[in-house]
């Protein structure tokens, strides 16, 4: 309950971490759906020290009586994201269809972001605004291959890596 010390926590499968105090540099939360509420929690817990956060879900994100109320918790999601934070894994959240709007509400330096795929033009707009806004980023990790020709537009700004080249393992 009371882990004020701990610097790296991997939270696997347990849905009940509001009570959880920590400072953390380091947060991994896999689960079989991703509870807004609960990764909220941690990262205002966590301040100003997180640096590396990893979302795995395989059921996605908890379901919303509306898709526009999944989008704003994304946003407010973007939002809170620590200044520290400069990796991001989102590859296997769930979260693929909102990576533009957390793009575009995110203001964490990120230097490594990982995601699942590049494929339509309302992400590459956010992920091409977000490079030159922040102008941190250095690689965006993916873990489905992407067309020849968003590569070719993408990476006029930023690196485009297999994901498992800049997966970090803590």
């Amino acid at each position: 309950m009371n882990c004020k010390n701990l610097k790296i926590l991997r939270i696997i499968y347990c849905n009940n971490v509001r009570r959880l105090e920590a400072c953390l540099n380091t947060l991994e939360f896999k689960s079989s759906q991703i509870y807004a509420s609960s990764i909220v929690h941690i990262l205002e817990k966590s301040g100003t020290l997180l640096q590396r956060l990893k979302l795995e879900s395989k059921n996605g994100v908890e379901e919303q009586e509306e898709e526009e109320e999944l989008k704003m918790r994304v946003m407010q999601f973007a939002k809170i994201l620590p200044l520290t934070l400069q990796y991001l894994d989102l590859s296997y959240s769930g979260l693929s269809s909102y990576i533009d709007i957390l793009l575009n509400n995110c203001d964490a330096p990120l230097k490594n972001l990982l995601i699942n795929h590049l494929d339509d033009n309302k992400t590459i707009k956010a992920l091409i605004k977000f490079c030159i806004r922040k102008r941190t980023l250095n690689y965006v990790g993916i873990s489905i291959d992407t067309d020849s020709h968003i590569k070719k537009e993408v990476e006029v700004y930023i690196k485009l890596v297999p994901s498992h080249r800049i997966t970090v393992y803590c």
